[in-house]
């Protein structure tokens, strides 16, 4: 509604109606999907409407849990080597005013399986020893169906050997390439990165949580050197704490290749309340 005003202003009136919640009667999943409706429901985050789930919000139809279900979905299947799997859609069908059903259709394509792989450091700047360690962790993960946490998990054992062994500025990136007869080709390239160090690391937003706290979850300090994989893990372990429902970062260039590093968070209550009655001698 618009209500006028003197001298030309108005009030802008927001009517709200807010209508029954709708329950989740039945999830189907449909198109090609290679697993088992039951194996589905396990992957995803909502669930089918009981009485016992009266205390949980899994049943209630919400959107952002849907899209949320569908990453889940995604990730299941990427990691069951379905490199081509695609979720095409989630769709709503309402039953009534209270229930729903919920869609999922997939296409999870072809099952792929790791071939082979390459090093390439043409920079030269891993010794042969650190050659074959790389290598070792590589193959080690690297066999078998293909897999997205495999590729996650090579990418962190090589992150931590560089850091342990003082193998500084240098990246990598993890190529994929899909070959003839559902096979993927790993290529790990490494690079020279420009020398820039941690002047200075600046936190925001933490009205709850001490500095300190939110220090010991960062991957780096004041003086160590920089890598945007330091940065990227430190902003997975604050977010993986449980304590802020949102983390943001961003680096600032200093002169003499010296990095500020601000994190600005985002708090969310942790705790619980409980509550209790008792009865007085007074009979109160």
């Amino acid at each position: 509604e618009v209500l006028k005003l003197p001298n030309g202003n108005v009030n802008i009136v927001l009517n709200i109606s807010e209508i029954n919640k709708y329950k989740i009667k039945r999830i189907f999943f449909i198109g090609d999907k290679y697993f088992k409706s039951s194996s589905l429901l396990n992957v995803i985050s909502s669930s089918e409407h009981g009485w016992w789930k009266f205390l949980s919000s899994s049943s209630t139809a919400n959107q952002n849990r849907i899209d949320f279900d569908k990453q889940l979905l995604k990730s299941f299947y990427l990691n069951n080597g379905f490199y081509d799997a695609q979720i095409l859609s989630s769709d709503i069908n309402f039953l009534n005013s209270k229930s729903v059903n919920l869609t999922y259709s997939i296409n999870s394509g072809q099952k792929y399986k790791f071939l082979n792989f390459e090093i390439l450091d043409d920079q030269k700047h891993l010794n042969k020893k650190d050659y074959e360690v790389i290598s070792g962790f590589v193959a080690n993960e690297a066999k078998g169906d293909f897999s997205l946490n495999k590729i996650n998990n090579i990418r962190q054992k090589v992150y931590t050997y560089l850091n342990l062994n003082k193998i500084e500025f240098v990246k990598f990136s993890i190529l994929e390439n899909k070959i003839e007869n559902n096979k993927i080709s790993l290529k790990i390239v490494f690079n020279k990165t420009a020398r820039n160090f941690v002047n200075k690391i600046n936190i925001k937003g933490n009205s709850i949580t001490e500095e300190e706290v939110i220090r010991r979850e960062l991957s780096f300090s004041e003086g160590d050197t920089f890598s945007n994989y330091k940065l990227e893990k430190s902003q997975d372990n604050l977010k993986a704490s449980g304590i802020f429902k949102e983390v943001k970062a961003k680096i600032t260039n200093l002169e003499n290749d010296k990095l500020d590093v601000d994190f600005e968070v985002i708090e969310q209550p942790t705790g619980t309340i409980s509550a209790g009655v008792g009865v007085g001698s007074s009979g109160s």
